[in-house]
């Protein structure tokens, strides 16, 4: 909501000869504010905007990729360097869930 509120406001900002038209004219309205609607639906029937949907099709396509030779070697390579991870951060890291901690190591390192 705060990222949608923010792209409105810099593609639509408000004028001061606006005031009382477009927006409040009153002195506690900040100036060239133009509020706009916002609408969202619930995260469950949000099939486009929400990449942790539940989706039967893609558990099936994972669970094949877990099972190709590729990932099981990658896996049986990497299993010190995962299990180290796993203990470090708390969850069971693998190789289809490790880019959820190099997103938040990411972050960190940005300093976000």
């Amino acid at each position: 909501m705060v990222s949608a509120t923010s792209n409105l406001l810099g593609m639509y900002p408000g004028v001061a000869n606006d005031a009382g038209y477009s927006y409040p004219g009153v002195q506690e309205w900040p100036n060239g504010y133009i509020p706009i609607a916002i609408h969202t639906i619930n995260q469950f029937y949000d099939y486009t905007l929400n990449p942790n949907r539940e989706c039967k099709r893609l558990d099936e396509i994972m669970n094949l990729i877990e099972q190709t030779p590729e990932y099981l070697n990658n896996t049986d390579k990497n299993k010190a360097f995962l299990d180290k991870l796993s203990s470090i951060v708390g969850i069971n890291v693998v190789l289809s869930n490790i880019s959820k901690i190099a997103d938040v190591l990411n972050s960190e390192v940005c300093g976000f």
